[in-house]
């Protein structure tokens, strides 16, 4: 699928989304239910997720605004207080180094709203009016429920495209790599992300209707005391909602080629997973990185540290301003294109690594029998009378538990179909 295909593709399932979402707030105005306020937010966010599917601007675009923005910056800088206000030069390279630190989070705003605008160009489709919702109509949400079904079907077509045309692409063929596929993929990222989403809106709309009331068995309301206590309980609730989330695009995947299953099951392990996420915030606010995450963020800034130090000590007279504004960008983008290949190495070992594991069978039930074992340690772990924020976490894992076992009954009654 290349760009123009994309870009058309992704417009015309947004336009469906919206009509979707237009004649759903005609259908729901001025009524009060907790199904209906999750709907709008699941549908206002895979409305979101389809803009973001776009792109936004390239890796290099990126580089090409920064670099613009902190040259002229530099140059500015070193000038005013160099020339006009006459401080010596050290004064003028910490000035100017501790200004260009101080605009790294106004131009990466900046690059996201100009790719945020690029996205909504790229994806804005000729508006239409909605479908009548009539009196006479004996059921105007199963319209919608079928217009939310056809943008699900033109998002598993793109997933599958963009899958296949990736470079990686014959990772795809089992759902831890389809996984990694679409985290390393930010097109495949957010499609999928708003299918899942649509998958929750659906899920919130049939209970608002009355014809899907997940009331699991008893069992999730009782957690394990006696399970073997973990000592970081914050790495293991995010663990957990990977896990939950891995469950959600296991599903996912084998509906690309496979029949294709109730929206409730993924739904409902989405929804599990925001709830585990949302209790391991609510133990701890620091948030969690990967090792990679962690490697880059560390090898960017001291390549730019250690090339520019170089630099500036051989440079004569380095407060120069062309000089100076010269240093800090041409280091700056040293230090990105030192990430890029650092990056770029790392992902083709990961490829190479998940190419040549063994990949089981997906079985979702087995899964979410997985992920009710981990989910039980954690709750093991947790001490009420001790600590004050072990009662709201227990709380959300409790929630997690009942969507997680929702999703187990939706399976099987799948299952059964």
């Amino acid at each position: 699928m290349n760009r123009s295909e994309l870009y058309a593709h992704l417009a015309q399932n947004r336009r469906l989304l919206g009509m979707a979402r237009d004649r759903f707030a005609s259908l729901t105005d001025g009524l009060d239910h907790p199904g209906i306020d999750s709907a709008r937010e699941e549908l206002a966010a895979a409305d979101e997720a389809l803009s973001s599917a776009a792109g936004g601007i390239s890796l290099w675009i990126r580089h090409c605004i920064s670099l613009l923005a902190y040259g002229m910056s530099a140059w500015a800088v070193s000038a005013f207080t160099g020339r006009l206000l006459g401080l010596p030069a050290g004064w003028t390279i910490a000035v100017t180094v501790a200004t260009l630190l101080a605009l790294a989070s106004p131009v990466s705003m900046l690059k996201d709203a100009i790719a945020d605008r690029v996205n909504h160009r790229r994806t804005m489709a000729p508006a239409s009016p909605p479908g009548p919702v009539t009196p006479d109509d004996p059921d105007p949400a199963a319209g919608l429920i079928m217009m939310l079904r056809s943008v699900r079907d033109g998002l598993t077509v793109a997933m599958r495209r963009l899958s296949g045309a990736h470079r990686f692409g014959f990772l795809a063929h089992s759902a831890a790599g389809f996984d990694w596929l679409r985290r390393h993929d930010r097109h495949l990222f957010e499609v999928s992300l708003a299918d899942r989403l649509l998958c929750q809106a659906i899920d919130s709309i049939e209970i608002w209707r009355g014809r899907v009331a997940p009331e699991p068995a008893a069992r999730w309301r009782i957690l394990s005391l006696t399970a073997e206590p973990v000592k970081a309980i914050d790495a293991e609730l995010h663990e957990c909602a990977e896990s939950a989330e891995l469950a959600a695009v296991a599903v996912q995947h084998a509906e690309l080629d496979g029949p294709r299953r109730t929206p409730a099951v993924i739904g409902r392990l989405e929804s599990a997973a925001g709830m585990l996420r949302s209790a391991a915030e609510a133990h701890s606010s620091l948030p969690a990185f990967s090792r990679r995450e962690m490697t880059m963020a560390a090898l960017t800034p001291s390549v730019w540290a250690i090339s520019c130090v170089a630099l500036l000590a051989i440079t004569p007279n380095p407060a120069e301003p062309i000089r100076l504004a010269i240093i800090l960008t041409g280091t700056i983008l040293l230090s990105m294109v030192v990430g890029n290949v650092v990056s770029a190495t790392w992902t083709r070992r990961e490829a190479r690594r998940l190419a040549i594991a063994v990949n089981r069978p997906d079985d979702a039930r087995n899964a979410i029998a997985q992920l009710w074992a981990k989910i039980n340690t954690v709750a093991g772990a947790l001490k009420p009378a001790s600590n004050d924020r072990h009662p709201e976490v227990g709380r959300r894992i409790d929630a997690a538990l009942f969507w997680i076992d929702a999703a187990d009954d939706a399976l099987a009654e799948t299952a059964e179909r």
